[in-house]
């Protein structure tokens, strides 16, 4: 194994080469390791220290090896392999491509890159799966499905109002990882291995070359960074935990005792023993990830505890929770999307289950439309609640001569109240659950995707390298 550092040792510890190597691991940024070295070589090449020949070999030899996956070897991290097979291609000039450069500041660089690029990824993911859960509005802003608190029927909705509570939830996500690229949006280059370099590199212009808004401020601060890292696997957790309560309604609603939402075989699996069973097997990974995601989190918080400012070997650990979160979020971003487009509501099954207990909220809005104080209808809509379970009769069968033993004020238009449609449509200010509410936040909802349609301008400054 080749050791950038093996030559100050005369019998380096081979039996702990593997475990310290990093490669199985920041193999994956291989792509940004040779984005980030074509640019730190262009900005040797302008300081002088590489002739025009040799940054000519050096660009394009690192321009073949862009468009290739890491390949198989013993190396200790990508950083050296990238090394290691560019000197194969154009000899000793490889060995001029570190001049000034520290792996601490380069392996900042390189997963800022990987965030920048990984984002715009997750960022497209919850857009396709926000898309997904407008389409789906669009179909049921009308569809009047049980809604729940403390998991007990509260009152009707309709399951488009639903879907957007989901849309919303999910644009919060995508503002949480735009922040968090735009707080990134700093390159390190420039830094060395914590008191910045003698290279006189034009820092401004590599900054910009690689897309970043500008060089960091101080060099101890810009290596011992891995805050952005920390505020990404947050916006990540956030959305894990979204989608982990997403996909913990999925398995009830399309549960037996509940039975109104029926999931696309395809997303189902049977059981080895019991032939009648479709368990949601990927909703219920799905469910599982957000742990996996927080872990990730308070692990690298922990790593970063007490950490002595400056490089510390310690840090080698952080690729390892922020590539496998992103890799597993955008997964589970995909297949969350194919739920919700491969769902089917079963609106006589909702409507069946839908229980009447749910409208006596009506009752109380109707005492106090003519006049009753909140609180007397309150109590006096709960009194006869008590009433009916204790007597073992659904509200709706009492009639008006009936209700006006235990309610203030009773007339025959009090029938309507037991209409779920009519309650719906009655929740019509903004944010509410009529369809022309659901028809307003979708027609925000729309113009929130087009007016976000993208990634942040972080990586838009790019230039040719």
């Amino acid at each position: 194994m080749k050791r950038l550092w093996a030559s100050r040792f005369q019998k380096p510890r081979r039996d702990l080469d593997a475990w310290q190597a990093s490669y199985p691991v920041d193999r994956r940024l291989w792509r940004e390791e040779v984005e980030a070295t074509r640019a730190y070589a262009r900005a040797l090449h302008e300081a002088g220290v590489l002739s025009d020949a040799e940054f000519q070999a050096l660009a394009e030899a690192l321009h073949r090896l862009a468009d290739q996956e890491s390949p198989a070897g013993d190396f200790e991290d990508v950083h050296t392999a990238v090394e290691a097979v560019l000197a194969e291609v154009v000899g000793p000039v490889a060995a001029k491509v570190a001049t000034g450069r520290s792996r601490n500041e380069d392996v900042v660089t390189i997963e800022k890159l990987y965030i920048r690029r990984a984002g715009g990824d997750l960022l497209g993911g919850i857009r396709s799966l926000q898309a997904s859960l407008v389409r789906q509005a669009e179909r049921h802003v009308e569809t009047v499905v049980p809604g729940y608190t403390h998991l007990r029927q509260a009152q009707p909705m309709t399951w488009g109002f639903y879907l957007m509570s989901w849309f919303f939830a999910l644009e919060r996500d995508r503002d949480r990882f735009w922040t968090a690229l735009r707080r990134m949006d700093a390159c390190p280059y420039g830094s060395g291995a914590l008191t910045g370099t003698t290279v006189p590199i034009d820092r401004a212009a590599l900054a910009r070359r690689l897309g970043f808004g500008g060089p960091t401020d101080n060099a101890l601060d810009a290596v011992s960074d891995r805050d952005f890292i920390l505020d990404f696997l947050y916006a990540c957790l956030t959305v894990g935990i979204h989608l982990s309560r997403m996909a913990e309604d999925w398995i009830l609603f399309s549960g037996d005792e509940f039975g109104w939402l029926v999931l696309d075989e395809t997303l189902t699996t049977s059981s080895s023993l019991l032939p009648h069973k479709r368990n949601p097997d990927v909703l219920e990974l799905v469910r599982g990830l957000a742990g996996r995601w927080l872990g990730a989190l308070v692990g690298l918080s922990m790593t970063l505890k007490g950490l002595p400012w400056g490089y510390s070997k310690d840090l080698q650990w952080d690729k390892t929770y922020l590539l496998e979160t992103s890799e597993d979020l955008r997964q589970a971003l995909t297949v969350m999307r194919q739920v919700v487009d491969g769902t089917t509501v079963r609106a006589d099954v909702a409507r069946a289950r839908l229980q009447t207990w749910t409208l006596t909220v009506e009752l109380v809005d109707f005492l106090v439309a003519r006049g009753v104080p909140f609180r007397t209808a309150q109590q006096a809509v709960a009194q006869f609640v008590a009433h009916a379970e204790a007597v073992g009769r659904p509200p709706e069968s009492f009639t008006p001569a009936e209700l006006a033993e235990w309610l203030p004020v009773v007339d025959e238009s009090i029938r309507q109240v037991w209409d779920p449609a009519v309650a719906v449509r009655r929740r019509s200010l903004p944010g509410g659950t009529s369809p022309d509410a659901v028809r307003q936040q979708i027609e925000k909802a729309w113009r929130i995707l087009q007016e976000r349609d993208g990634i942040p301008d972080v990586g838009s400054r790019v230039l040719e390298s």
